[in-house]
């Protein structure tokens, strides 16, 4: 997984663009514009500043938008009174994912008469089911672009304390204690992590405030495209301190920049609940008893590539 950044001056050199290659046109301009809810908005105004003023004159912006629960084109404006003709029109956005918006709207347009459609788009992913007339940065499909913010997104394993350092487990850690367990780690020590890292070349990870070690993940990259956490535990003295959150931010973070696309983990049945809550889903049919106290359930969480800076 790749993040790009457009910085201001980025959008604004493919936005001069765009508007140099619309302005060129000359006879067929499209005065009629449809940008694609607020995200076309934002690179619409960006494109229209660079256009000279006598194209600006003539222009007129109706903002399109799809309803996913009704499969239904709208429109901020009815468009009652428009007129289509030969003369092209331009549907644009900023970014186009699977382009499932676009052609729907593009295929409404159609419908009511248009017959020379451009679009646009910023940024536009390889798998999506229409390509532009013209886009600006084309990436992967789980690559993810940012753009015209004010301040670029830093990743975060945790805002509030208790602070403190999450690293890799080492072989100095083999004689130290780990703070109390709660269930199914109650036995659990560094030294299994040891093992599993040299045998089944898993990542563990210990959560370390102090000199206190209180809470530790392990994970590994199974199979291509799955993130498989083998053990996730917080210290039952630092439970609800936003440690075993900040852990498991990391491994699917992880995860995600390893093109992994879904994470799997068998959850003991008192935890269960919790995953639920974290956006997990049992699998039907895959429990596992390993005694009448350690039962587990395979449960599964798909991993968004495709989230906004607030996420991250």
């Amino acid at each position: 997984m790749i993040t790009h950044f457009l910085g201001r001056e980025e959008v604004a050199a493919y936005g001069s663009d765009f508007a140099r290659r619309l302005a060129n046109l000359k006879s067929d301009f499209p005065s009629k514009w449809f940008p694609i809810g607020l995200s076309g908005e934002k690179i619409a105004e960006v494109v229209y500043g660079f256009l000279p003023q006598e194209f600006k004159d003539k222009v007129e912006a109706t903002t399109a938008y799809l309803d996913r629960k009704a499969g239904e084109v709208k429109f901020d404006d009815p468009l009652t009174d428009v007129v289509f003709d030969e003369q092209p029109i331009l549907l644009i956005d900023s970014a186009v994912h699977s382009g499932t918006t676009m052609l729907k709207i593009s295929q409404h347009l159609s419908g009511l008469g248009a017959k020379n459609i451009i679009s646009y788009t910023l940024m536009l992913k390889r798998t999506s089911t229409m390509i532009p007339t013209y886009f600006g940065i084309l990436v992967g499909d789980r690559d993810r672009v940012y753009f015209q913010l004010d301040q670029m997104p830093n990743n975060r394993l945790c805002e509030l304390p208790p602070f403190g350092v999450l690293r890799t487990v080492s072989k100095g850690d083999g004689g130290r204690k780990l703070h109390q367990l709660g269930e199914p780690f109650k036995d659990f020590s560094l030294g299994d992590l040891l093992y599993d890292q040299e045998t089944k070349k898993y990542r563990p990870y210990v959560y370390e405030i102090g000199n206190d070690i209180c809470g530790l993940v392990s994970f590994t990259r199974k199979k291509k495209h799955i993130l498989f956490i083998d053990a996730w535990a917080t210290s039952v003295d630092f439970q609800g301190r936003g440690i075993g959150g900040a852990m498991m931010r990391w491994a699917e973070t992880w995860g995600r920049s390893n093109k992994c696309n879904l994470i799997e983990l068998w959850a003991f049945d008192k935890a269960v609940p919790t995953y639920l809550k974290m956006g997990y889903a049992a699998v039907a049919g895959r429990e596992m008893t390993l005694s009448p106290i350690h039962r587990y359930t395979l449960m599964t969480k798909k991993i968004l590539h495709n989230t906004g800076p607030k996420s991250h």
